[in-house]
């Protein structure tokens, strides 16, 4: 599919979390744990620890925060000129419902995934996602300790809870063809796509492919070996079509230190089955698949499924 897979990298693994203690997750618990992450991350690695932002630092372009969490605008480049942050190179995915409780010796699991480049940063993730956990989570810091690290695309285990059995994390090859008629999507985290300012509530084929392409397109740029350019223009919407559909709309509610106010993030959960010429689009759902679409996928939102009928 136009060479996706040899111009940009793409890494999932499946990490698997032991509670320690009681863990409550009240609302979406992709939100504590970016937040959680990110603060564990800034005190393991950053020099500036009391710079508000990292686009004044001269290491911005180097450091590990700044590039996985901050993803500041501090280069010159043809794409995104003007924005004042680029497109951050990883997301997490929360693989359970919420609201959740998690008691002692309970397991959960997340989905991290990193795009290129940022594969090398690995090692800092995981050390600060080990340091979250020694911290605490959720209600009344809930703490847990990483008990296994799965590679998705091998199936090998990275990591066995006490040592590192393999630093081999392989990249996704992406399918060419999908020989069925009909599949069905799974939104299973809330999806927040806007288009002409106002948020998609239903579920439109052409909008999603459009935003998996401009997504792909632009993390190809800032961490692929070569940027990808995508053609959708063969793409016929009329042969697809939406069979059925149980999309539902959810708020969630989170606190920006950043902006130092409440915000709160909604999109459409659910399934929807689709039906007709479905190769033209499978290649890029795969990619959805990995990256996540719309906004606030550093946070979990957008995870999609594919599930063949």
């Amino acid at each position: 599919m136009q060479n996706i897979d040899t111009n940009i990298k793409l890494y999932s693994v499946k990490i698997s979390c032991k509670a320690l203690s009681r863990i409550s997750f009240p609302n979406f618990p992709g939100i504590p744990f970016r937040g959680g992450f990110g603060h564990m991350l800034k005190r393991s690695v950053c020099i500036m620890k009391k710079t508000a932002s990292c686009s004044p630092c001269a290491l911005a372009s180097s450091c590990p925060y700044a590039i996985i969490f901050e993803t500041p605008n501090v280069a010159t480049t043809e794409k995104m000129r003007s924005a004042t942050h680029f497109p951050h190179p990883f997301s997490f995915t929360p693989l359970f419902a919420y609201p959740s409780i998690f008691l002692k010796d309970d397991t959960f699991h997340l989905k991290l995934s990193l795009f290129g480049t940022a594969i090398k940063f690995f090692p800092h993730i995981i050390h600060a996602l080990m340091q979250l956990g020694k911290r605490g989570i959720g209600y009344k810091r809930g703490k847990y300790t990483i008990s296994q690290i799965i590679d998705y695309a091998s199936g090998k285990t990275i990591f066995n809870g006490e040592k590192i059995l393999s630093q081999d994390i392989q990249s996704f090859v992406f399918s060419d063809e999908f020989k069925g008629n009909r599949l069905t999507l799974s939104f299973f985290t809330p999806c927040k796509i806007k288009l002409h300012g106002e948020y998609l509530r239903q579920f439109n084929m052409k909008i999603i492919i459009e935003n998996i392409k401009r997504r792909i397109e632009n993390i190809s740029y800032f961490f692929g070996e070569n940027p990808v350019e995508i053609n959708v223009n063969h793409i016929n919407y009329n042969d697809i079509a939406c069979v059925k559909s149980d999309l539902r709309w959810a708020i969630n509610k989170r606190f920006s230190k950043r902006k130092h106010q409440h915000m709160y993030l909604g999109g459409f959960l659910g399934e929807v089955q689709i039906e007709g010429a479905l190769n033209a689009v499978y290649p890029l759902l795969e990619v959805g698949e990995v990256i996540n679409i719309g906004s606030n996928t550093s946070f979990g939102f957008g995870a999609i499924h594919i599930i063949p009928c």
